[in-house]
């Protein structure tokens, strides 16, 4: 679906929260979807969740 207004600020929020614990953070059942996978990257995931290695493989390769 559509990323709404709001939701990249309070997922950093969130990442912050683990990263000031000393954690990394990784969110489990996700859509497998390359415009998903940059918000959650931008948002500071650290881990993305995939059974799709190759796909992910090819998105990695084409970040900068």
């Amino acid at each position: 679906g559509k990323i709404e207004a709001g939701q990249l600020e309070k997922l950093s929020t969130l990442s912050q929260k683990v990263h000031d614990e000393g954690k990394l953070l990784r969110l489990w059942a996700t859509p497998e979807k390359e415009k998903l996978w940059s918000f959650l990257l931008e948002g500071g995931v650290d881990y993305l969740n995939t059974d799709r290695l190759k796909k992910l493989k090819k998105f990695s390769k084409n970040r900068p």
